[in-house]
Parts: C-alpha cells; structure tokens; sequence
C-alpha cells in the first residue's frame, strides 16, 4: 500500500480505514462540514498531512466538494509531493472539471514540470470562471515567478485585491516566493501575515525561514525561537533552530582556525 491510497478507498474497506488512519470510528456524529473545519484550521497551522486527512474524511460524505478537492491537491503541493497532487488533480477534475482552484493547482503543476504553455492554457481556464478565487490569481503569479518574475508581483496584488491585509493570503504568497528562492519578498508578506495573526507558530517557523534564507541570522533565530515558544516542540520551527547552531558551529570552527592560522604567524 502506497504512502497515500488512503485518500481514496473501496467501498467495503472505509469504515476501516478511516478508524486506522485518524483513530476514531467513521461511524460518528460528525459531518463534511466538521472535518472541512479541521483541515482548513491544520492547513492554516502548517500542518499539511493532517490536513489532507481531514480533506479525506470530509469528501467520504460527500464526493463532489470543490474545497476538499482542492484542499487535498493543495496539500500535496504544499508538501512537496507533486507526483501525488498530479494524480489527484486529475481525479479531482473528472468529478468537477470546471473547478477554478483545481484548474488553476493542474497549471501551477505543469509550470513546475517546465510546461509552460499548457499551464498558462489551464491558468486562463482557472481565471475565465466567474467564481475564481484568489489562489487562481495566487497560481498566476507564482507560475509568472518560474516564467517571469517581473510579472508576478501584479497577479499577488490582485489576489490581495478585496482583502488587503488577508493573512491567510499573504502567506500563500509568501510560500509561493519561498518555494522560488525569494526570501525578502517572503519576509515581507510574512511580516504583514503575523501582524494581524501574531499566534500562529507556522507564520513564525516560515518568517524564520526567510530570514536564514537571507542570511540574517539572529532575526531568523528570534523567528523559530517564538514558534517554539507558542507551539514547542514544532518541527519546522526545531529543524530551522538545529540547521543555525549547526552553521554557528561551523562558523566558530572557521573562525579559531583563522585565528589560529594568523596566530601561529
């Protein structure tokens, strides 16, 4: 069984499954409406597995949920796992194939495989449905970054559009500018995110990683040290504190090896 065929299961196995997978019976009082609650609070914590879990459960009651499909395809994204998010982008668009944020995730998925044209194709599809939603124009400027960077700071001001001071939106456009390697437009939009959501230890975690990213070290540190501090133990946050004093250390080493050089001089 493969890391993830539980996102989608036979008929007779899922009141099994969905006890194994999230340690509670499926045949609770709960309702779609419940998990898709659950996945967007773990998706907005950073925590994009459980999340996915919870996409899962929400669409074994009811199949044609445009946000549980998108949810989960952006999950996969998020985690890295592009191979999976292709195959359930596909899925996703034989159950709703006018989806503006499923369109718009299959052109952000083709821009990362280098097929540009087609995902600008899919990216215009995403943008012609009059109920596109600011990850289309999100999409866009993060395929514009691959493409045309220049060009990707207006799609991200048009996603902000109607909500100017969105946190959950800046920090999409943040992720999308870290996945890039652009760390001081990361910072930026960060730093507008934990100002209006300052308890939220991922903003902290990622805001720290676009300070290493730039190389300024003690702000990165201050970053994962308040992450920590709101949720210890957060993985992100403890593995970007391990990789600076794993650099301090190499740093200091130098050092006394220069000093020692000019020294024995």
């Amino acid at each position: 069984m493969g890391r993830f065929d539980w996102l989608e299961l036979p008929q007779e196995d899922q009141q099994k499954q969905a006890k194994d997978e999230l340690g509670t019976p499926y045949t609770e009082t709960f309702d779609a409406q419940h998990y898709l609650e659950l996945a967007a609070r773990a998706y907005d914590e950073g925590d994009f597995e459980q999340a996915l879990r919870y996409y899962s459960r929400s669409l074994r009651f009811e199949r044609q949920q445009p946000i549980a499909w998108s949810g989960q395809v952006k999950a996969l994204i998020e985690m890295g796992e592009l191979g999976e998010a292709q195959t359930w982008v596909e899925k996703g668009l034989t159950q709703l194939p006018k989806d503006p944020e499923l369109l718009a995730a299959k052109a952000l998925l083709l821009a990362k495989s280098g097929r540009m044209d087609d995902a600008i194709a899919f990216s215009d599809q995403a943008m012609a449905r009059p109920s596109f939603s600011p990850y289309s124009w999100i999409v866009r400027g993060e395929i514009l970054l691959i493409s045309t960077p220049t060009m990707a700071q207006h799609c991200f001001a048009k996603a902000l559009e109607n909500g100017p001071t969105d946190w959950r939106i800046c920090s999409q456009i943040a992720r999308a500018y870290l996945r890039n390697g652009r760390f001081a437009e990361a910072a930026e939009y960060l730093n507008q995110a934990v100002q209006n959501q300052p308890t939220n230890p991922f903003l902290w975690s990622q805001l720290g990683e676009s300070f290493r990213g730039l190389n300024l070290l003690s702000k990165a540190r201050f970053c994962f040290e308040k992450a920590i501090e709101i949720r210890p133990g957060l993985r992100e946050a403890s593995e970007g504190m391990r990789s600076l004093n794993a650099s301090s250390g190499i740093l200091e080493r130098l050092v006394a090896s220069v000093m020692q050089l000019f020294g024995g001089k």
